[in-house]
């Protein structure tokens, strides 16, 4: 292997590095900015509507089950990076058969979609194929494995479940206004850093997972790392909002 390939390699896994990093950049900001408001509109509106808290009775399990010191939450978060890590494997394995098979192709050309929908929409809806649905198919099998793992964990009689910042955030919300807002501060705060607690361990065990079967499928070995690590750093400081926004896409 010459250096210009050796270069080559940590350059491209350094790239690889910043697009994991920004999906799970993007995602993590995303959950904790709508998941919080949606799940206090959501629990506001049922009670403007029909008089009833839902979460009057349960108010204090949702906040205390997010502390990472009194309760099993980080455990159950890394339970939940698993699953984020497989529902990355089923996608970029969806989106690669659909590749080799040209199923986007078949689709913008199939002849009853264009006599039904016209070119123009049947070519959309190809787009929107390549684009979306391997997203669409993660997503499903990731919401499998969430609901999924209590109800296996009672059946067992093992302690497992999940947390995952999205609920968790919602979580928090229904709990403060389940208490009436008298909720005390102290549960408050640990519950906000067990939010990010638990946020960084769903990211970390999915993006430890998903690096070590990078270097896998590239033949790299550990002591590589360290080059790898320049590698990306370099990157970083040469385009350092790749990180966390996706560059504009050239036409």
């Amino acid at each position: 292997e010459s250096k210009e390939e050796r270069n080559y390699k940590y350059w491209s896994f350094a790239n690889f590095f910043s697009r994991v990093f920004r999906s799970q950049f993007i995602a993590f900001v995303g959950n904790v900015l709508l998941a919080f408001p949606i799940a206090m509109l959501l629990i506001w509106g049922i009670d403007t509507l029909f008089s009833y808290n839902i979460a009057s009775s349960k108010w204090r399990g949702l906040i205390t089950d997010l502390d990472p010191v009194d309760s099993p939450a980080i455990y159950h978060a890394a339970i939940a990076g698993v699953f984020l890590f497989l529902s990355g494997i089923i996608a970029g394995s969806v989106a690669n058969r659909d590749k080799y098979n040209s199923l986007y192709y078949r689709i913008e050309q199939h002849p009853i979609l264009k006599r039904v929908f016209g070119k123009e929409k049947t070519k959309q809806f190809a787009g929107w194929y390549k684009k979306k649905w391997a997203g669409v198919i993660s997503n499903v099998w990731f919401g499998v494995f969430m609901g999924m793992t209590g109800s296996i964990g009672i059946f067992l009689g093992l302690d497992i479940d999940i947390r995952h910042i999205t609920f968790a955030s919602g979580n928090l919300a229904l709990g403060m206004y389940g208490s009436d807002w008298r909720a005390p501060t102290d549960m408050i705060i640990w519950g906000v850093v067990g939010i990010g607690v638990i946020g960084f361990v769903n990211f970390i065990v999915s993006f430890s997972l998903s690096l070590i079967l990078a270097f896998r499928a590239r033949k790299m070995k550990f002591y590589e790392l360290i080059l790898v690590s320049k590698a990306i750093w370099a990157l970083f400081l040469l385009s350092p909002m790749q990180f966390f926004f996706p560059p504009k896409e050239k036409k």
